[in-house]
């Protein structure tokens, strides 16, 4: 608990099977059929993050992690994370519940927000991108991913 008797939001890193490349910013697109993450990795590929049920996502400039971080030495350095007792979903479901509660886009039940969603944070070179979802989906190619459709394969 914090000073204020709210839980302390803490950054869970997870390993991903590409790091994005330590210098370059990601782009971000919001687009009606998906919405995406592209960034290059560490080793010259392009991929591509894109979001199960998304609900929202923010670009923030910033080198340090606004949550704190809870770090294992023995793991590998984590470049994503999920958001443990996150504020902003919480937020988002109180505003989900309060103007669309019968009429919840995802199957009706507003309260799946609370139980399958997550708070994703992706550290990049001086900016993070944080996305609420009920799950990421990573793509990668030796040639760059286009930017109007979804690869062969993602579900």
């Amino acid at each position: 608990m914090n000073m204020f008797g709210k839980k302390r939001e803490i950054a869970l890193g997870f390993t991903v099977p590409y790091k994005a490349d330590p210098v370059d910013s990601p782009t971000v697109i919001y687009g009606p059929n998906f919405t995406a993450i592209y960034f290059n990795t560490d080793d010259g590929k392009y991929c591509r993050a894109t979001f199960e049920k998304l609900d929202s996502i923010r670009v923030c400039r910033g080198e340090y992690y606004p949550y704190d971080v809870d770090r294992n030495e023995e793991l590998p350095y984590c470049w994503v994370s999920k958001i443990k007792n996150s504020s902003w979903l919480l937020e988002r479901h109180e505003y989900e519940s309060k103007h669309y509660k019968h009429a919840y886009g995802f199957g009706g039940d507003v309260d799946e927000m609370l139980s399958d969603f997550s708070h994703f944070f992706f550290s990049f070179h001086d900016q993070y991108v944080e996305v609420l979802s009920s799950g990421v989906w990573f793509e990668v190619s030796e040639e760059v991913i286009p930017k109007d459709k979804l690869m062969e394969g993602h579900p």
